[in-house]
């Protein structure tokens, strides 16, 4: 399935977002998210001994960010890492990859068992991507108990920016990635946020015009 500016899946929209259509909380998560099937995960995540422990004595959150700190995130991001991509299209990984791909940035797939997606070639894990590979910013689609090796391997790589996807919470490894001099955010979509921070824009660039001329009087 090839999304075009016609074509947009109904996921896409705000709407899939908040079944309200409305976001009362400014950049944070509405209290109808169609993400909240997830929500059982990011209680128990959060209320787990090691998890809860760590979210407690840290004192920040990696989910609540004003707009400057997501734009900050984002700033001078073009290579993306999606660790968790599906081949599938109709999987939100996939979709919302191709959504980001659709305005400029690079995608770089990463599960085990495929050899390509959207158009890149895919590695099984982090630790597989070439040296010669520049990858700005590391965006999760895993469950949250999956996330340490990920950031294990975010900071052996020397990797500076991971987000993590809705649902996707892991306090003790968002610790340890902030600890290693990572910026962290957790429990957000990076393609939401990006369309709420005004950068959505699927418009090509205007193409420059040519200088006119003004024809010297006498």
């Amino acid at each position: 399935m090839v999304l075009t500016p016609a074509y947009v899946p109904h996921w896409y929209s705000p709407q899939w977002y908040s079944r309200s259509g409305t976001d009362r909380t400014g950049m944070g998560r509405t209290r109808r998210d169609a993400c909240s099937r997830h929500d059982k995960y990011s209680r128990r995540d959060k209320c787990s001994r090691t998890g809860w422990r760590a979210f407690y004595n840290s004192g920040m959150s990696f989910s609540s960010f004003d707009a400057s700190t997501l734009s900050a995130m984002l700033d001078g991001v073009k290579t993306i890492a999606v660790v968790g991509f599906s081949p599938k299209p109709q999987r939100p990984s996939h979709g919302i990859a191709r959504a980001m791909q659709l305005r400029g940035f690079r995608i770089i797939p990463v599960r085990p068992g495929i050899s390509e997606g959207l158009g890149e070639k895919a590695y099984a894990t982090l630790a597989e991507l070439p040296a010669s590979l520049h990858v700005d910013l590391v965006n999760v689609f895993r469950n949250g108990a999956e996330v340490m090796p990920v950031v294990d391997a975010c900071i052996r790589l020397g990797l500076k920016k991971i987000w993590m996807q809705e649902g996707c919470i892991n306090e003790e490894a968002a610790q340890k990635a902030h600890a290693a001099g990572m910026r962290v955010v957790m429990d957000r979509c990076i393609f939401r946020d990006y369309k709420k921070l005004g950068l959505d824009s699927l418009t090509p660039p205007t193409a420059p015009t040519a200088p006119t001329t003004v024809a010297p009087q006498t």
